[in-house]
Protein backbone atom coordinates (compact mmCIF):
# COMPACT_ATOMS: atom_id res chain seq x y z
CA UNK A 1 0.00 0.00 0.00
CA UNK A 2 1.39 3.39 -1.00
CA UNK A 3 1.69 6.28 1.36
CA UNK A 4 -0.99 8.25 -0.44
CA UNK A 5 -3.50 5.43 -0.92
CA UNK A 6 -6.51 5.49 1.39
CA UNK A 7 -6.78 2.48 3.61
CA UNK A 8 -9.62 -0.03 3.40
CA UNK A 9 -11.37 1.43 6.41
CA UNK A 10 -11.62 4.87 4.77
CA UNK A 11 -13.09 3.33 1.60
CA UNK A 12 -15.79 1.60 3.60
CA UNK A 13 -16.67 4.82 5.37
CA UNK A 14 -16.98 6.77 2.10
CA UNK A 15 -19.17 4.09 0.53
CA UNK A 16 -21.34 3.85 3.58
CA UNK A 17 -22.10 7.55 3.56
CA UNK A 18 -23.65 7.51 0.05
CA UNK A 19 -27.41 7.93 0.01
CA UNK A 20 -30.21 9.54 -1.95
CA UNK A 21 -30.14 13.26 -1.28
CA UNK A 22 -33.19 14.20 -3.41
CA UNK A 23 -35.89 11.98 -1.95
CA UNK A 24 -38.55 14.61 -2.57
CA UNK A 25 -37.75 14.90 -6.29
CA UNK A 26 -37.50 11.13 -6.60
CA UNK A 27 -41.00 10.77 -5.18
CA UNK A 28 -42.31 13.43 -7.56
CA UNK A 29 -40.63 11.64 -10.48
CA UNK A 30 -42.22 8.31 -9.54
CA UNK A 31 -45.61 9.96 -9.01
CA UNK A 32 -45.33 11.65 -12.42
CA UNK A 33 -44.66 8.35 -14.19
CA UNK A 34 -47.48 6.62 -12.32
CA UNK A 35 -49.82 9.40 -13.42
CA UNK A 36 -48.64 9.07 -17.03
CA UNK A 37 -49.28 5.31 -16.96
CA UNK A 38 -52.78 5.87 -15.57
CA UNK A 39 -53.57 8.48 -18.24
CA UNK A 40 -52.24 6.23 -21.02
CA UNK A 41 -54.21 3.23 -19.74
CA UNK A 42 -57.38 5.32 -19.43
CA UNK A 43 -56.93 6.66 -22.99
CA UNK A 44 -56.46 3.22 -24.53
CA UNK A 45 -59.30 1.61 -22.57
CA UNK A 46 -61.92 4.33 -23.01
CA UNK A 47 -60.61 6.04 -26.13
CA UNK A 48 -60.15 4.93 -29.73
CA UNK A 49 -56.59 5.62 -30.93
CA UNK A 50 -57.28 4.08 -34.33
CA UNK A 51 -59.57 7.06 -35.12
CA UNK A 52 -56.49 9.29 -35.14
CA UNK A 53 -54.84 7.11 -37.75
CA UNK A 54 -57.66 5.96 -40.03
CA UNK A 55 -60.08 8.82 -39.63
CA UNK A 56 -63.86 8.50 -39.35
CA UNK A 57 -66.80 9.21 -41.62
CA UNK A 58 -69.74 11.58 -41.20
CA UNK A 59 -71.72 8.87 -39.40
CA UNK A 60 -69.19 8.19 -36.64
CA UNK A 61 -67.72 5.03 -38.17
CA UNK A 62 -63.97 4.60 -37.82
CA UNK A 63 -62.56 3.49 -41.17
CA UNK A 64 -60.90 0.08 -41.33
CA UNK A 65 -62.53 -1.44 -38.22
CA UNK A 66 -65.35 -3.88 -37.50
CA UNK A 67 -66.32 -2.74 -34.00
CA UNK A 68 -68.08 0.55 -34.72
CA UNK A 69 -70.92 1.24 -32.31
CA UNK A 70 -74.41 2.26 -33.31
CA UNK A 71 -75.09 5.89 -32.42
CA UNK A 72 -78.75 6.16 -31.50
CA UNK A 73 -80.89 6.11 -34.63
CA UNK A 74 -78.21 7.67 -36.83
CA UNK A 75 -78.39 6.02 -40.24
CA UNK A 76 -75.27 4.14 -41.40
CA UNK A 77 -73.63 4.30 -37.97
CA UNK A 78 -72.30 1.06 -36.47
CA UNK A 79 -71.15 -0.29 -39.84
CA UNK A 80 -68.41 -2.85 -40.43
CA UNK A 81 -65.76 -0.85 -42.29
CA UNK A 82 -62.91 -3.36 -41.97
CA UNK A 83 -62.66 -3.50 -45.77
CA UNK A 84 -62.88 0.31 -46.10
CA UNK A 85 -59.67 1.75 -44.61
CA UNK A 86 -59.62 5.07 -46.51
CA UNK A 87 -61.57 8.28 -45.99
CA UNK A 88 -63.07 10.07 -49.01
CA UNK A 89 -64.30 13.68 -49.01
CA UNK A 90 -67.30 14.31 -51.26
CA UNK A 91 -66.31 17.90 -52.00
CA UNK A 92 -62.68 19.00 -51.93
CA UNK A 93 -63.78 22.64 -52.20
CA UNK A 94 -65.81 22.47 -48.97
CA UNK A 95 -63.81 20.11 -46.80
CA UNK A 96 -65.33 21.02 -43.45
CA UNK A 97 -68.91 20.86 -44.75
CA UNK A 98 -68.37 17.86 -47.01
CA UNK A 99 -69.83 14.41 -46.41
CA UNK A 100 -67.12 11.84 -45.65
CA UNK A 101 -67.34 8.10 -46.21
CA UNK A 102 -64.97 5.16 -45.82
CA UNK A 103 -63.94 3.52 -49.09
CA UNK A 104 -62.08 0.35 -50.11
CA UNK A 105 -59.55 2.29 -52.17
CA UNK A 106 -58.94 5.85 -53.18
CA UNK A 107 -60.13 6.67 -56.70
CA UNK A 108 -57.52 5.17 -59.09
CA UNK A 109 -58.60 7.48 -61.91
CA UNK A 110 -60.65 10.59 -62.50
CA UNK A 111 -64.40 10.15 -62.94
CA UNK A 112 -66.01 12.93 -64.96
CA UNK A 113 -69.58 11.58 -65.26
CA UNK A 114 -71.99 10.03 -62.79
CA UNK A 115 -72.32 7.05 -65.14
CA UNK A 116 -68.59 6.44 -64.80
CA UNK A 117 -69.04 5.83 -61.08
CA UNK A 118 -71.75 3.25 -61.79
CA UNK A 119 -69.68 1.49 -64.43
CA UNK A 120 -66.64 1.29 -62.16
CA UNK A 121 -68.77 -0.13 -59.34
CA UNK A 122 -70.17 -2.86 -61.58
CA UNK A 123 -66.70 -3.82 -62.79
CA UNK A 124 -64.77 -3.65 -59.50
CA UNK A 125 -67.40 -3.62 -56.72
CA UNK A 126 -65.83 -0.43 -55.38
CA UNK A 127 -68.23 2.45 -54.84
CA UNK A 128 -67.67 6.13 -54.20
CA UNK A 129 -71.29 7.13 -53.55
CA UNK A 130 -73.00 6.97 -50.19
CA UNK A 131 -73.43 3.63 -48.45
CA UNK A 132 -76.24 1.49 -49.90
CA UNK A 133 -76.56 3.71 -52.94
CA UNK A 134 -78.38 1.79 -55.68
CA UNK A 135 -75.98 1.86 -58.62
CA UNK A 136 -78.51 -0.05 -60.73
CA UNK A 137 -80.45 3.18 -61.03
CA UNK A 138 -77.64 4.46 -63.22
CA UNK A 139 -78.25 1.64 -65.74
CA UNK A 140 -81.64 2.84 -66.88
CA UNK A 141 -81.55 3.38 -70.67
CA UNK A 142 -81.97 6.88 -72.02
CA UNK A 143 -82.03 8.22 -68.48
CA UNK A 144 -80.61 11.70 -68.12
CA UNK A 145 -79.49 12.39 -64.61
CA UNK A 146 -79.50 15.78 -62.99
CA UNK A 147 -75.91 16.00 -61.80
CA UNK A 148 -76.84 18.71 -59.32
CA UNK A 149 -79.19 16.26 -57.57
CA UNK A 150 -76.89 13.24 -57.35
CA UNK A 151 -73.51 14.94 -57.17
CA UNK A 152 -73.42 17.21 -54.11
CA UNK A 153 -71.30 17.97 -51.07
CA UNK A 154 -73.67 15.95 -48.89
CA UNK A 155 -74.34 13.17 -51.39
CA UNK A 156 -75.54 10.79 -52.41
CA UNK A 157 -72.50 10.93 -54.73
CA UNK A 158 -69.37 13.08 -54.66
CA UNK A 159 -69.08 16.37 -56.47
CA UNK A 160 -67.83 15.75 -60.00
CA UNK A 161 -65.23 15.29 -61.21
CA UNK A 162 -63.95 12.77 -58.66
CA UNK A 163 -60.20 13.12 -59.06
CA UNK A 164 -57.62 10.37 -59.03
CA UNK A 165 -56.32 10.27 -55.48
CA UNK A 166 -53.61 8.82 -53.33
CA UNK A 167 -53.88 7.95 -49.61
CA UNK A 168 -52.20 10.40 -47.23
CA UNK A 169 -52.66 9.47 -43.57
CA UNK A 170 -55.41 7.15 -44.87
CA UNK A 171 -57.24 10.14 -46.37
CA UNK A 172 -57.81 10.27 -50.13
CA UNK A 173 -55.95 13.31 -51.44
CA UNK A 174 -56.28 14.21 -55.16
CA UNK A 175 -53.13 14.05 -57.21
CA UNK A 176 -52.06 17.48 -58.49
CA UNK A 177 -53.69 18.28 -61.83
CA UNK A 178 -54.28 21.55 -63.60
CA UNK A 179 -58.00 21.49 -62.73
CA UNK A 180 -57.21 21.60 -59.02
CA UNK A 181 -55.92 24.92 -57.80
CA UNK A 182 -53.02 25.19 -55.39
CA UNK A 183 -55.39 26.78 -52.88
CA UNK A 184 -57.60 23.66 -52.79
CA UNK A 185 -54.66 21.32 -52.26
CA UNK A 186 -53.26 23.69 -49.67
CA UNK A 187 -56.57 23.65 -47.78
CA UNK A 188 -56.71 19.86 -47.92
CA UNK A 189 -53.20 19.39 -46.60
CA UNK A 190 -53.86 22.14 -44.09
CA UNK A 191 -56.83 20.18 -42.77
CA UNK A 192 -54.68 17.07 -42.43
CA UNK A 193 -52.01 19.08 -40.64
CA UNK A 194 -54.55 20.69 -38.33
CA UNK A 195 -54.28 17.90 -35.76
CA UNK A 196 -53.17 18.88 -32.30
CA UNK A 197 -49.56 17.99 -31.57
CA UNK A 198 -50.68 15.56 -28.86
CA UNK A 199 -52.92 13.72 -31.34
CA UNK A 200 -50.02 13.34 -33.76
CA UNK A 201 -47.74 12.02 -31.02
CA UNK A 202 -50.36 9.54 -29.83
CA UNK A 203 -50.97 8.36 -33.39
CA UNK A 204 -47.24 7.77 -33.92
CA UNK A 205 -46.94 5.96 -30.60
CA UNK A 206 -49.92 3.75 -31.39
CA UNK A 207 -48.55 2.86 -34.81
CA UNK A 208 -45.11 1.94 -33.44
CA UNK A 209 -46.25 0.43 -30.13
CA UNK A 210 -44.85 -3.06 -30.84
CA UNK A 211 -41.45 -1.66 -31.83
CA UNK A 212 -41.30 0.40 -28.64
CA UNK A 213 -42.26 -2.58 -26.47
CA UNK A 214 -39.64 -4.74 -28.20
CA UNK A 215 -36.92 -2.17 -27.65
CA UNK A 216 -37.83 -1.89 -23.96
CA UNK A 217 -37.46 -5.63 -23.36
CA UNK A 218 -34.35 -5.94 -25.54
CA UNK A 219 -32.58 -3.10 -23.77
Amino acid sequence: MGCCDPDEESKKDITGERRCTDVCWLCLYIAFWCLMVIIAAFSFVYGNPIRLINGYDSFGNTCGTNNNKKIGSLEYSGMDTSDRPYLLFFDINELRNSLKICVKQCPPKTFYKIEDLGQYYRQNKVGYCNYKFNYNELDKPNQKWDVHVLSRSYGPCPVLPVYESTPVLNRCVPKPVKEISDAILSNLYGLLNNWDTLEKVLADLYTSKFVIIGLIFCH
